[in-house]
């Protein structure tokens, strides 16, 4: 807005390198590498693909068979909301660390 003249017109704008872009993208690659060999398979939180709806898809087939079969089902359901923000935050450092991060 405003004559194109004065500085104060103008908005910056930002280029990053594509050498940081590389970087990023090496680093990331590593970390999904890293974390695919330490993640049980059986995890569905934060992981592209897995949800909580295919949680719920795989337990609800995984009591399905056991049910077939003639056998029981006990289930506990909990109530993980607000988790991180009670969490121990030093033994979580501590825990990623032990992990290999930091």
């Amino acid at each position: 807005k405003g004559e194109k003249d004065h500085c104060e017109n103008c908005r910056p704008i930002s280029l990053l390198s594509i050498v940081s872009k590389q970087l990023e993208r090496c680093v990331l690659m590593n970390i999904k590498c890293h974390l695919s060999q330490i993640i049980c398979k059986c995890q569905h939180g934060f992981l592209r693909g897995k949800s909580c709806v295919t949680n719920l898809l795989e337990a609800i087939d995984y009591i399905g068979r056991i049910l077939d079969n003639g056998g029981q089902v006990d289930t506990i359901y909990l109530d993980m909301s607000k988790a991180f923000d009670r969490i121990n935050h030093t033994k979580l450092i501590t825990k990623l660390r032990n992990y290999g991060f930091g």
